[in-house]
């Protein structure tokens, strides 16, 4: 057990050692979670726009690795809720189509009648919920980011 928490005492703080600015590190991490996020391709992706940005790739790099599909999972039922209020659908009637079609495969979501009716509320209520998840998440990394000095005190 102790030598894990050494891995990952050390893992943070090559992370928060990274060689940028706070507001790069904490933009490039917000991108990769905001990326990690959506259901979509996101690692390239996330080094497209933090390369285009000239955020730090890799604290976004970092930060999709640590937002796997499974946070994906766990945001549905928020993106169903905002994208469901939108676009005048019932939050759970959303979740339910998604878990029902999950199984048809991919292509089934860009049909022109699931991509109505499920595909677009689900993925406007991901960019919602994504957008102020990884907001948040650049200002408290950015503050901790701007301290942190006070942070590895040796």
């Amino acid at each position: 057990m102790a030598k894990r928490q050494g891995k990952t005492l050390r893992f943070l703080e090559k992370f928060f050692t990274l060689e940028d600015t706070p507001h790069k590190i904490a933009a490039g991490a917000a991108v990769g979670l905001f990326m990690g996020i959506l259901p979509i391709e996101s690692i390239s992706s996330s080094l497209i726009i933090t390369t285009i940005a000239r955020f730090n790739r890799a604290a976004a790099l970092i930060s999709v690795a640590a937002s796997n599909v499974w946070i994906m999972v766990a945001v549905l039922p928020l993106a169903a809720l905002s994208g469901g209020t939108l676009f005048g659908t019932s939050p759970g009637e959303l979740s339910n189509q998604f878990y029902q079609t999950y199984r048809c495969g991919w292509g089934y979501f860009f049909t022109k009648t699931s991509f109505y009716k499920l595909t677009l509320p689900l993925l406007v209520g991901y960019i919602i919920v994504g957008g102020i998840i990884s907001l948040a998440f650049y200002f408290f990394l950015y503050a901790i980011l701007k301290n942190k000095s006070q942070l590895f005190l040796k």
